[in-house]
C-alpha cells in the first residue's frame, strides 16, 4: 500500500475531479491510501464530506483519510506577521499568492497529523496524472528526508539556481545559518520544486524540521525580514540535502513541452483558475482520450 498526501483548503475543490479522474485512469486505486490535510478557518466538516463525495463519485475503491490542520495560536500569529512582511499592505498581491495561506504551510505538519506513516508522497493539487507513479516509490530515501526533482530550465536541463548566490549576503546578514546550525557550503546546491516530494517522515521527525521551521519564522519575524519565494525557498533552506527522481514525475508545464508519451505528472505551477483554464482542460481531455476509463460525473 502506497501513501499519498494532499494539503488543501476550499479553493482546490474544483480541481479534485480532474486530478483524481486522471489518477484513477492510470492506477489501481486499491493500492493507495489518499491522505488529505484539510484547512478550514472554522473547521467546516462539509469540506471533508465534499472531498469524499467527489472521490467516491469517481471510484468507490478510493481509500481516503482526512485530518484537519488546526494551527496553534502561536503559529497563526507567526504567519500573520510573516505575510505582512511579504505583502506589506498590498491586498491584491496577498490574495493572488498562496504563501500567506495557512493551507500552504500545512505540508510541514503532515508528520504531526499522520504520525504512523513512515514514507509518503506529497503532491500539489495543480497537477494531472498521465502515467503510473509506482516506480517513484523505488527511490532510495533511506538517509535523506525527501526525494524531489531539482529545478530544470526550458531546455529540460537541470537548472543551477542562482538563488543562494544572489541572496548569500542576505542569508548571512539575517543570521539564518547560525540559527539553524547550517554551513554555507551546504547551500551551494540546485534548489528544487516542492510540488512532488517523496518523504521519509522518520528522518523528518528525527531532524526536527518542524522545530527548525518555527525557529526560522520566529527569527525572521523578529528581525523584520523575509525569504523571497515563500514556503518553497524556506524548505530549500531547511531541507537542503535530498535524493532525486526523474523530472518526468514533476513536469512543470510552463517550463517544459508537454510530452504525453514521456511525462508522468504534469504540474501547472503558477497558473491560476485551472478549473477554467483551457490549457489544463485540453490536456485533461487528451490524457483521458488515451484511456478506456469512463468518466463518472
Amino acid at each position: 500500500m502506497y501513501d499519498l498526501f494532499f494539503c488543501m483548503d476550499r479553493n482546490y475543490i474544483d480541481l479534485l475531479k480532474y486530478v483524481f479522474t486522471t489518477f484513477c485512469s492510470v492506477h489501481n486505486v486499491k493500492d493507495y491510501t489518499i491522505h488529505f490535510v484539510l484547512y478550514s478557518p472554522d473547521n467546516d466538516l462539509e469540506l471533508e464530506e465534499q472531498v469524499k463525495e467527489i472521490l467516491y463519485g469517481i471510484s468507490q475503491d478510493y481509500n481516503i483519510k482526512c485530518k484537519y490542520f488546526i494551527p496553534t495560536e502561536h503559529f497563526t500569529e507567526l504567519i500573520i506577521k510573516y505575510e505582512k512582511l511579504l505583502f506589506k499592505e498590498n491586498k491584491v498581491k496577498k490574495n493572488n499568492s498562496v504563501f500567506g495561506k495557512l493551507a500552504n504551510w500545512s505540508r510541514f505538519f503532515i508528520n504531526e497529523l499522520f504520525p504512523d506513516v513512515e514514507k509518503g508522497l506529497y503532491l500539489d493539487l495543480d497537477i494531472l496524472f498521465n502515467k503510473s507513479i509506482n516506480d517513484i516509490f523505488k527511490t532510495d530515501i533511506t538517509n535523506t528526508i525527501v526525494a524531489v526533482s531539482p529545478h530544470i530550465n526550458v531546455k529540460g536541463e537541470k537548472q543551477i539556481s542562482d538563488y543562494i548566490t544572489k541572496h548569500k549576503a542576505k542569508i548571512l546578514e539575517y543570521g539564518i545559518l547560525e540559527k539553524l546550525d547550517i554551513e554555507m557550503a551546504d547551500m551551494n546546491i540546485n534548489n528544487y520544486n516542492c510540488g512532488v516530494m517523496y518523504f521519509n517522515f522518520v528522518q523528518f521527525k528525527q531532524q526536527k524540521i518542524l522545530d527548525k521551521l518555527m525557529c526560522l519564522l520566529d527569527h525572521l519575524v523578529n528581525i523584520h525580514k523575509f525569504i523571497h519565494g515563500g514556503t518553497e525557498k524556506i524548505q530549500n533552506i531547511l531541507i537542503y540535502k535530498y535524493s532525486s527522481f526523474s523530472v518526468e514525475y514533476n513536469s512543470i508545464y510552463k517550463y517544459r513541452k508537454t510530452n504525453l508519451r514521456k511525462n508522468i505528472i504534469i504540474h501547472f505551477k503558477g497558473i491560476r483558475n485551472l478549473s477554467q483554464d483551457s490549457n489544463y482542460l485540453d490536456l485533461y481531455k487528451k490524457i483521458m482520450s488515451n484511456s478506456n476509463f469512463v468518466l463518472a460525473f
